[in-house]
């Protein structure tokens, strides 16, 4: 693989689904050339050829926030929904094969609130799924820095 080519897929619809998204991170691996030996069978394992088992792995999504101030938005734009993180991290697992751990973490805004953040988004739910894979996989608030908002005004911030 060359490591410096990128893979950008563009659909003519917009769904968060799980198979939808499955679909196009799966094109993005293919025309990334990743194990095309094994393309399109039950043994193509894309990541293997960056991860290799008893690594410890980083999956980085982009969580921003837990509530949005503008009400009428919802939330699905404030962080990377789960449906497309859950075939990134099937692929993982099984390239790590039994060894090693997966860490999903980000550093949200100061004021998020990172447990309602994961528990209304499904990480939490994701991970609870996984669990029983023989990889250890958390969930990681990784701010040094955090604020609470009360009455419309922060708190002084709060380490850690």
């Amino acid at each position: 693989m060359n490591d410096r080519i990128i893979s950008v897929i563009k659909k003519d619809y917009f769904a968060y689904s799980y198979e939808k998204a499955k679909e196009m991170i799966e094109e993005a691996f293919r025309l990334l050339d990743l194990d095309t030996n094994h393309c399109n069978t039950a043994e193509w394992n894309p990541l293997s050829e960056i991860i290799s088992p008893g690594m410890n792995v980083l999956i980085k999504p982009n969580l921003v926030m837990d509530h949005n101030h503008n009400l009428d938005n919802g939330t699905k734009c404030l962080y990377t929904q789960v449906e497309v993180v859950e075939p990134v991290l099937q692929y993982v697992i099984k390239a790590l094969n039994g060894k090693g751990k997966i860490v999903i973490g980000d550093a949200p805004m100061q004021e998020c609130d990172f447990d309602m953040l994961i528990k209304q988004s499904g990480y939490k739910d994701l991970v609870d799924r996984y669990s029983n894979s023989g990889i250890d996989i958390e969930l990681v608030d990784f701010r040094d820095l955090k604020s609470v908002v009360r009455g419309g005004s922060t708190n002084i911030p709060v380490k850690g």
